[in-house]
């Protein structure tokens, strides 16, 4: 672990919102342990970079997030937080990149934060159909009953849309799914036509809001994560409405697309990552471990998050045994 030249850090469950329980600490206690630990890595010169697959966060807002968390990852002023961007990779990132990289130019985008529409626009991407304004407003006419005249109303409004994102939305409605299941389902519609795509910021089944508290009532309910929808859950809803066999495209952990943008040197918009000096630190089995299996990394699974022993000693996929397990990284 420690002849690592590089080190990837997941962020909740693995630097915060963690449970100290099992080491017999306070959770605030432990996230500090934590954070102290990944400041030593900083200090002794290791590259070191945050991923998420939270579409939510632009490169920005994540590098605002880690500096509150005592994460000392730049200088606290404008140009610092410009530069410090290039340690960080989130799926909002990951998605501006690929639709640059693949000409995309006017996606029907389905969120609630406005994180992944400044990816957007950092990207040159600005002719967005959006389901919220870029001050993250929710357009109400997305919030309609699910008919046939509101559903034509919004397709006919962006007849050029050329695909669709699906980030994170905390807001999802069936009128948002059945528009963008529309748009891909009619652009299959006439031989010769361009086939619209689909992209999901992330293939997680499920999220983490949080946990809850250590004096939350019953007592058995402390400390337990609460659960979300996740974002692969959300993209299912949009594939499975079209009423054919339609395979997403997913830019967050542990896809190929995020791979390759960590793969790729500075100078092509990359992260110059050499990944077989590289280790992940996570917490999740199939996003976290997974990468790190895919992409020739070691892994190093903490289970101060989602994922437990008992869950390892169940775990057969090859494609998910960490390369080390500890109980957090304090």
């Amino acid at each position: 672990f420690d002849s690592a030249e590089t080190y990837i850090f997941d962020g909740h469950g693995t630097l915060w919102g963690v449970r100290g329980a099992a080491q017999g600490v306070t959770n605030l206690d432990l996230e500090q342990q934590i954070i102290s630990q990944v400041n030593s890595l900083i200090a002794a010169g290791k590259q070191v970079i945050f991923a998420t697959n939270d579409s939510n966060y632009s490169r920005r807002m994540y590098v605002d997030r880690l500096l509150k968390h005592g994460i000392r990852l730049c200088n606290d002023d404008e140009v610092s937080r410009e530069h410090a961007k290039q340690k960080v990779v989130t799926a909002a990132f990951t998605c501006a990149w690929f639709l640059k990289k693949a000409l995309i130019r006017k996606p029907f985008v389905i969120c609630s934060h406005v994180g992944l529409l400044e990816e957007l626009r950092e990207a040159g991407i600005t002719d967005y159909v959006a389901t919220i304004d870029n001050h993250g407003q929710a357009y109400n006419e997305y919030f309609a009953p699910v008919t046939k005249e509101n559903v034509t109303r919004l397709v006919q409004q962006s007849k050029d849309v050329d695909a669709i994102v699906v980030g994170w939305d905390q807001q999802l409605t069936a009128l948002k799914v059945a528009v963008a299941a529309a748009f891909l389902k009619w652009s299959r519609a006439t031989e010769g036509q361009n086939v619209m795509q689909i992209v999901q910021c992330s293939s997680d089944h499920a999220g983490v809001l949080g946990v809850t508290s250590e004096d939350f009532l019953p007592r058995t309910w402390a400390n337990q994560s609460i659960p979300a929808v996740g974002n692969g859950t959300m993209c299912q809803m949009v594939c499975a409405s079209v009423g054919e066999d339609i395979q997403a495209i997913d830019v967050g952990k542990p896809s190929e697309v995020l791979i390759e943008a960590l793969r790729r040197p500075v100078e092509e918009e990359g992260y110059g990552v050499e990944l077989d000096k590289a280790v992940i630190v996570g917490d999740t089995l199939n996003t976290d471990i997974e990468l790190a299996v895919r992409s020739g990394m070691r892994s190093l699974l903490v289970l101060s998050g989602v994922t437990s022993r008992s869950d390892l000693e169940k775990l057969r996929e090859t494609t998910r045994f960490p390369t080390w397990v500890v109980e957090s990284l304090a």
